[in-house]
């Protein structure tokens, strides 16, 4: 337990929302799944999390980390903070798809790269990190050298690249935003999706053999990108048979048009039990008389939804 850090899990797939408190004064870092908004106000707001917030700061303007911004500004007041937002039709087609869409948020003020927040009492450090999306940035509060990384990292991997460039592209700049992390050698990492990591050297680790193993095998890019975008498919129906599971899959192609040459029909079907059969295996899936089902992943069941720890 980290005292002054308390996280909820607002979606069954892990999106969270960090509250930093230090006497009273507090900080939010980014603001997690819109279908969960009213609950997670509700939940902070009965544990007192919600009195001296001083900002709300999100790591990048995906659905899934902004899904409460309004709500949280109307009850706390708090300016919402944030490199200036980068929004591309085809994801807003996709979180539409998703039912992904969160209410309308306003930014209060867009943030520099290199710039040192003062809140709460605390200096925090902000950091443009692209590779996951063009407008992603960095938390690092430097007293405690701990890092809010947003999508920058999963739990054992990088976070899924930027399907705007190509795999090189957005594959390079991942790599040049992690390792400008990792000079700053933090020792806590709170990653968008996941629980936080005080192992950070092999987290380090891990993600550097992902480098090398990503650009001798290209093509699983293609699962590790659709495989977000599948979970979030099931999230939203509840339960999805494969038959459309793979409809929806084949349906990408065009997603990936200038991310990867080459994907085609029989490429993504590969890829797709590929994914499911990983996805199973972590105990993230369920698949019954081949319909699928979202279940908890092992390292968040210490963790319940909705539960702030």
């Amino acid at each position: 337990m980290i005292s002054w850090c308390k996280t909820v899990i607002t979606s069954p797939l892990g999106s969270t929302i960090s509250v930093l408190s230090f006497g009273g004064r507090r900080v939010i870092i980014d603001t997690g799944h819109p279908g969960h908004a009213a609950d997670t106000v509700a939940r902070l707001e009965a544990q007192g999390l919600l009195v001296g917030v001083e900002a709300i700061l999100l790591t990048h303007s995906h659905a899934d980390h902004v899904g409460a911004a309004a709500a949280l500004h109307d009850k706390t007041g708090a300016p919402v903070l944030s490199l200036k937002p980068v929004v591309h039709g085809k994801f807003l087609a996709e979180q539409a798809r998703l039912k992904l869409v969160p209410p309308r948020y306003t930014v209060d003020r867009c943030l520099a790269d290199g710039e040192i927040l003062e809140c709460a009492g605390e200096k925090i450090a902000v950091l443009h990190t692209p590779g996951h999306s063009d407008d992603h940035a960095c938390f690092f509060l430097e007293s405690r050298r701990a890092l809010f990384c947003g999508d920058l990292f999963g739990h054992e991997d990088i976070g899924t690249l930027d399907v705007m460039h190509s795999w090189r592209e957005s594959l390079d700049m991942m790599v040049g935003s992690v390792r400008r992390v990792v000079s700053l050698k933090p020792l806590l990492v709170f990653p968008g999706h996941s629980t936080h990591r005080k192992d950070v050297g092999r987290l380090f680790e891990q993600v550097e053999k992902r480098f090398r193993t990503y650009r001798g095998s290209p093509t699983i890019l293609v699962a590790h990108t659709m495989m977000p975008l599948l979970l979030l498919l099931i999230a939203s129906q509840g339960t999805m048979s494969m038959d459309a599971v793979r409809a929806y899959t084949v349906d990408h192609i065009d997603f990936f048009q200038g991310f990867m040459e080459g994907i085609g029909v029989e490429m993504l079907n590969d890829e797709l039990d590929k994914i499911v059969v990983i996805l199973e295996l972590k105990g993230i899936l369920h698949r019954e008389n081949d319909m699928l089902s979202l279940t908890i992943p092992r390292f968040m069941r210490t963790r319940g939804l909705g539960e702030t720890v």
